[in-house]
């Protein structure tokens, strides 16, 4: 983020009777991009004024780089059956912008709508956006990732990957991985014979393959993959295990299935959904307050009333870091060094 260089573009920074913007300038190797954050009243029923005012903007940012992303209060699903949705569409999509949001974005009660939307007029194929699953709002966090050089835009080898794999050896891996070793040696054993002239390539060939065979095993039940470019990792949260880093994917999948049922609008099975999703929460979130509770208080006992390494643990607990700064020059007989 320090890193960005951004400047708030006051032209295209105002608000009307229909809609706000916040606009600015992202300077990037392929040049400046437009970033503009549209939020419209939902409470204004003048659509077709928004239509005007909207066709307004487009025209002034339709020939640069441009991103138009936030709350649109317009659900871009009904471009078929709603007049004034199909106006709003073809208005973007004909000053050459591409919808990045096609999916339900806000869900109340039984209704799901792709409100929030993100609109892009750069061309690119390492262009990716998608919606993210959370419980803390009705509106579902939506993102997408921008090349920002030449390089970028014209690569399409697959992008380097976050994701590093880590050894989780517990007992319930052990014991599948004693039932993975068991199958695999029955399956080799009965191909397997004594032969003291046998041909030594087909030793090696032999070998070879049990070996492919077993590592092959152990990787599927001892590693498993770690987001580093997720915060919930062992990095960031040295107290997350493997376990809670799973059992966190756990809980977003039973919130995608407690919203699917309340699309589906049956009652009985809305109800069942929420309550294992609310408890699973509640417990896990439990668990991850006494491991965090637990890590902090090893910490501490390892500083052995040591204040400066207290501190230090202080710090970490607080994200407070120690910064370190230089001074610019130095004055030595009125002469700048």
């Amino acid at each position: 983020r320090k890193n960005l260089n951004f400047d708030v573009n006051q032209t295209l920074t105002f608000r009307n009777n229909v809609f706000e913007c916040l606009s600015g300038k992202l300077k990037t190797d392929i040049g400046y991009i437009n970033i503009l954050l549209v939020y419209r009243f939902c409470n204004n029923g003048n659509s077709q004024e928004f239509i005007t005012e909207i066709s307004s903007l487009l025209d002034k940012i339709a020939d640069q780089p441009s991103i138009i992303l936030g709350d649109f209060n317009l659900n871009a699903l009904k471009y078929s059956d709603n007049n004034i949705v199909q106006q709003y569409v073809d208005a973007l999509m004909c000053s050459g912008f591409s919808p990045l949001i096609n999916k339900p974005t806000h869900f109340k009660g039984k209704t799901s709508t792709c409100i929030d939307q993100i609109w892009c007029n750069i061309t690119s194929e390492n262009i990716c956006s998608g919606i993210m699953n959370v419980s803390t709002s009705a509106h579902l966090p939506i993102f997408t990732c921008i090349p920002t050089d030449a390089n970028s835009i014209s690569h399409t080898d697959e992008l380097s990957s976050n994701v590093i794999q880590i050894h989780n050896i517990c007992s319930k891996n052990i014991e599948k991985f004693s039932k993975a070793l068991i199958t695999l040696n029955d399956s080799y054993l009965p191909r397997l014979f004594i032969d003291p002239e046998i041909n030594p390539e087909n030793s090696v060939n032999q070998f070879n393959a049990y070996y492919t065979d077993l590592k092959k095993s152990y990787d599927e039940c001892f590693l498993d993959d770690v987001d580093l470019s997720s915060k919930r990792n062992f990095i960031n949260k040295p107290w997350i295990s493997v376990g809670l880093a799973k059992s966190c994917d756990v809980k977003n999948s039973l919130h995608v299935d407690w919203i699917k049922a309340r699309k589906r609008g049956d009652p009985n099975e809305m109800k069942a959904s929420e309550s294992k999703y609310k408890y699973y929460r509640t417990r896990l979130t439990a668990l991850k307050r006494d491991a965090q509770a637990k890590y902090y208080k090893d910490r501490f006992e390892k500083c052995q009333g040591d204040l400066k390494k207290c501190w230090k643990v202080v710090n970490e607990m607080r994200h407070k870091k120690r910064s370190i700064s230089f001074p610019n020059y130095i004055e030595v007989n009125q002469q700048l060094i």
